[in-house]
């Protein structure tokens, strides 16, 4: 962005045109410019990787300029296309839509006329950055927990929406089945962990969940039907056609009995 004070560190330096004076304006990299031969009043189209972070991506190049960011012909690399940034561009810093800045450059009274190489320089600039960078996690930290504090809520009333329309499945389960609520919650977690059944919201009321048997449900209930009539066959095998028949008609009588 275009800095905003005239005194402000990193001001670019005019080299064709005139400086932008609205948003849909820009200055461009003058070796870049005569590179690649960008002439004044053309138009340049950015591609930002976040879609939100520019008001507008068009902007009518007014003039050319040199930065003092950049003293040699390396423009700096970046995470996306090439990996290599071709050129800079300064546009109105209204243009920018971010709640956050990316960059910070601070000047320091105490170094005024000291050699960017010396010593002293080097002293005095080590104290301020530990500073600064003590404060970074503290601000990470601040601006997180303002990016998640909404969502955090709308998470924390839908988990106990949640909860709440779990709970009344398990009862209605727990009733039809004549069992403990928790009894029910034990079984339709150990069956769900199995992989054979699976939980999905009703879509005619987000109150409820459906409850469907997997495929590898079905195997498992095959499985153990044929086991339990293995078992089954082992167990009154020691009896006769005619007294296996005698103790299902009892059995049958002693249930009837119990549902009148």
């Amino acid at each position: 962005a275009l800095p905003e004070e005239q005194d402000a560190v990193n001001q670019p330096l005019l080299a064709t045109g005139r400086m932008p004076e609205s948003p849909g304006e820009c200055l461009i990299d003058d070796m870049y410019a005569r590179t690649d031969k960008v002439e004044l009043g053309q138009t340049v189209e950015l591609f930002p990787e976040d879609d939100g972070a520019l008001s507008r991506t068009a902007f009518t190049v007014v003039g050319t300029a040199k930065s003092p960011m950049y003293i040699t012909l390396d423009r700096g690399y970046t995470s996306i296309g090439s990996g290599k940034l071709s050129a800079f561009l300064y546009i109105d810093r209204d243009v920018f839509q971010l709640d956050y800045y990316t960059d910070a450059y601070i000047t320091l009274k105490n170094t005024a006329g000291l050699s960017g190489y010396s010593p002293e320089y080097t002293d005095a600039v080590k104290a301020v950055q530990e500073k600064v960078e003590g404060l970074t996690g503290t601000i990470s930290q601040l601006r997180l927990e303002k990016i998640k504090q909404p969502y955090e809520t709308e998470y924390k009333e839908n988990k106990e929406k949640f909860e709440q329309e779990r709970a009344d499945v398990q009862q209605q389960l727990a009733d039809a089945a004549g069992l403990r609520a928790q009894t029910v919650s034990e079984m339709i977690c150990v069956l769900e962990k199995n992989g054979w059944i699976k939980k999905l919201q009703s879509p005619d009321d987000r109150r409820q969940a459906l409850i469907y048997i997997t495929d590898e449900g079905k195997q498992a209930r095959l499985y153990i039907r044929e086991q339990r009539r293995k078992r089954a066959d082992a167990f009154f095998e020691v009896l006769s056609d005619e007294e296996k028949q005698t103790l299902l008609e009892l059995l049958n009588k002693i249930n009837s009995e119990r549902e009148g």
